[in-house]
């Protein structure tokens, strides 16, 4: 075949057939120690990990859930508005056969396999940005109009303030805020990839937002959480686990809202996400902070084209839904300036 030439050719067979007869390196005691000590404590997680989130899922769904965020994160292509987009649609469609995500409200396409790396166009402004399609349908959750004032906390790596550029006009505005300067330099990264010079003076990129009241639109509070899809790829991760991890990140992401809250406007929409499967950190949380929020607030629930109703919000896990999630996000809306000291949970919500 011409593989074969070519090997022949190039040498490479050589190389190939000098490395399939090359002696095998034995491998040390201490490497057989460490990997043994590496096998052990992964067990141990495991047994941990399972006995707790079995107490939220029944055990057939948690065999399903956790078989699916064992598995790699899938991805679409978030197609950039800021780009040139001369049949750029078109082209993903008929060279590389992708599907739209037709429930989404920016151009987003589907891939099975591994999909090229985004590239700049005439004007360095790169074409597409990879990421799950649960995080776009949590920003569609903000119900985002062309001029909104919008705060997105914890904002790196980007994606989710790429999602809320993608609807704003050049009257809008975007504070994205990111405490960590490694992670807010890679969101500054993003930006200029992805948001032409002269449209980045909208966009405000800051480690601490101004906690004043009355300033934004809407509120995305992305805060850190547990992450377990993420927790489970890593091959070190998981030696931090523990059972009280998830309870302690809620106590943070309580403070996280709290924060936030106040800068809403009155009629404003705050939605709270998190990519963790733990009630903790999603219903519960969101139950809490209606409970006991200064600024008087009100549950929006709705219906959503993939995913499943909670109690206080919505919930995408990958056992249901192609592989996308987690994502949890929850809709409220400021209905008032202060809540006076009264702590009462506002009801179910209201249905739309």
């Amino acid at each position: 075949s011409l593989f074969d030439i070519y090997n022949i050719v190039t040498g490479e067979a050589d190389k190939e057939h000098d490395k399939e007869n090359r002696p095998k390196k034995k491998i040390s005691k201490n490497q057989l120690k460490r990997e043994a000590r590496h096998k052990a404590l992964y067990e141990s997680f495991e047994n941990r990990f399972n006995a707790f989130y079995l107490q939220q899922y029944d055990d057939e769904r948690w065999t399903k859930l956790y078989d699916a965020i064992k598995q790699p994160a899938r991805h679409c292509a978030m197609i950039n508005k800021y780009t040139d987009q001369t049949n750029i649609s078109e082209m993903l469609e008929s060279r590389f056969g992708l599907e739209r995500l037709t429930y989404l409200d920016v151009p987003c396409y589907s891939f099975p396999n591994r999909f090229p790396q985004p590239k700049g166009d005439s004007k360095n402004i790169f074409d597409f940005y990879l990421l799950d399609a649960a995080s776009v349908l949590a920003t569609q959750a903000l119900d985002l109009k062309p001029d909104d004032t919008v705060l997105d906390t914890c904002a790196a790596p980007g994606g989710k303030s790429l999602a809320i550029l993608q609807r704003l006009s050049a009257k809008g505005h975007l504070t994205a805020n990111e405490p960590s300067f490694d992670r807010r330099r890679r969101l500054n990264r993003v930006i200029s990839d992805y948001i032409p010079l002269q449209l980045r003076s909208r966009i405000n990129v800051v480690r601490e937002y101004p906690k004043e009241n009355y300033l934004y639109d809407k509120v995305l509070v992305d805060v850190p959480c547990s992450a377990e899809r993420h927790l489970l790829a890593s091959e070190t991760e998981f030696e931090h686990w523990n059972e009280n991890r998830s309870k302690k990140l809620a106590k943070k992401q309580f403070i996280i809202l709290c924060d936030a809250v106040k800068s809403l406007k009155v009629n404003g929409l705050l939605v709270y996400i998190t990519c963790s499967i733990s009630q903790f950190e999603n219903d519960d949380l969101t139950e809490r902070f209606l409970r006991e929020s200064w600024v008087p607030l009100e549950l929006i629930q709705k219906e959503w084209p993939v995913g499943e109703k909670t109690k206080f919000g919505w919930i995408v896990l990958p056992d249901r839904n192609d592989g996308w999630g987690p994502m949890y996000f929850s809709i409220m809306k400021r209905i008032g300036a202060w809540n006076d000291g009264i702590k009462t949970l506002r009801g179910r919500g209201k249905e739309q």
